[in-house]
Parts: structure tokens; sequence; C-alpha cells
């Protein structure tokens, strides 16, 4: 993360936003992955960071075209990221490749 300057709120779970369950063991166990990324904000020894570390996965509903939808999604400086895959429901074509 300090080598490519990458900040804690940019670490999430390739699950988060595809479905795909990568990494499994965080993705079965959702309190490890939270305690992995304290575990990175104390290795960071930043108080900032380990609020960061709270940022979770939280069903919300969405509309499009006037139609609500249930996603997943994180909330990170006001921005919104919504799983991908939960679009699907809405007629979207969603789709990864299964090498990545």
């Amino acid at each position: 993360m300090a080598k490519y300057n990458i900040p804690l709120t940019n670490v999430i779970r390739h699950y988060d936003m595809t479905k795909k369950m990568c990494p499994e063991p965080f993705v079965r166990d959702n309190t490890a992955w939270v305690n992995f990324k304290k575990q990175l904000a104390e290795e960071q020894n930043n108080s900032k960071l380990e609020e960061e570390a709270e940022n979770v996965v939280e069903k919300i509903t969405v509309k499009i075209n006037g139609k609500e939808y249930k996603a997943n999604r994180i909330l990170n400086e006001s921005l919104n990221y919504i799983c991908i895959q939960d679009l699907e429901q809405a007629g979207f074509d969603i789709g990864y490749a299964v090498s990545t």
C-alpha cells in the first residue's frame, strides 16, 4: 500500500463489487475481513485509517428508471460504490473474466 500510495479506503474485496468469491476466506467471514483491515490500519499507525477500516458493505435500495432494486454498497468520502452484480436484476448484462 505504501509503495503505490494506496489508501486503506481503496482496499476492497473483489466480492464487494463483482460478487466473485474473492478472497474466499474474507467473503465467508466478514469479521475476518474487518479485522484484516484494522490490522492494516494498525501497521500504518494512523487513527484515521483505523476509522476507515470500519467501512463495510451495506445493503441499500437503489432506484433505476423509477424502479427500486436491492444492492450492496460501500460509502467512502461521500461516494457510493455499488456492486455491479446487483444491477443484473435491473436488466444489465454483467460479467467478468474468470481468469482474473
